[in-house]
């Protein structure tokens, strides 16, 4: 359990992996003909990753998946006016994914078999990409989405207090007093939706993601229902193993 929540912690962190370019022209016939169609040349339908992002001229694209916790680049490619996109990945994968966007952002995904994902999004607001295509991918996503949100009023209330220290302020008790009162909230408020997420998808691998915020003997019952679930689905793979270890 200890192993699986370190793999989420450092998977929700932002850092950054080695790529290859590939070639911009050949990549960007190769997405839109996918992209159109979602067959591979053998005529297989395998697990892949494609979209659209706009203003990203330019810009390269990563793909990167993970391995013990840590980002590894999978493949790569400039992205050309029209920002179309497409990777394939490897069968039957079930797994946490990251598209990163050079000098902007990036996108967290989890993606199950072999499904075919559209992440289509916006350089000029990336975080309000949207999804399709994979019932995981969309669940991560809306979790995902949550719990940066409520990362974000967290970060900002420390960054109150930061401030407030840094001036000096003479009602510095008082104020920090009233920051730990909305921080202590925000924080509850987070926990409730992990487990509300929780309760509802226990049956989900993306629910792997909202237990880190869950205390295990408090909410023994419920990890004994997720791990169950989880693990008659999912026998073979890594994260359910880890969670069910």
């Amino acid at each position: 359990m200890k192993k699986i929540i370190q793999y989420l912690f450092i998977i929700s962190l932002g850092l950054m992996a080695a790529c290859v370019q590939d070639s911009k022209k050949q990549n960007e016939w190769q997405n839109e003909q996918a992209i159109s169609s979602g067959v591979t040349s053998s005529g297989k339908m395998n697990a892949s990753l494609s979209g659209m992002i706009s203003n990203a001229n330019g810009k390269m694209l990563v793909l990167e998946g993970f391995a013990n916790g840590n980002p590894v680049g999978i493949d790569s490619m400039v992205l050309s006016d029209k920002g179309v996109y497409k990777f394939e990945l490897k069968e039957n994968a079930l797994d946490y994914y990251r598209l990163r966007l050079g000098g902007v952002g990036h996108i967290n995904t989890m993606i199950d078999s072999a499904a075919q994902v559209i992440i289509n999004a916006d350089a000029k607001s990336i975080e309000s990409f949207t999804v399709k295509g994979n019932e995981q991918a969309e669940l991560f996503t809306a979790l995902d989405k949550t719990l940066k949100k409520s990362y974000r009023q967290t970060d900002s209330i420390n960054n109150i207090f930061r401030d407030a220290q840094a001036k000096e302020l003479p009602n510095l008790n008082s104020l920090s007093l009233k920051l730990e009162t909305v921080y202590d909230s925000v924080v509850k408020i987070r926990i409730a939706f992990a487990k509300a997420f929780a309760k509802e998808h226990f049956n989900s691998p993306a629910v792997i993601s909202a237990t880190q915020f869950l205390d295990p003997m408090r909410e023994s019952d419920l990890f004994i229902k997720i791990d169950t679930a989880l693990f008659k689905k999912y026998p073979t793979n890594k994260y359910v193993k880890d969670f069910h270890s």
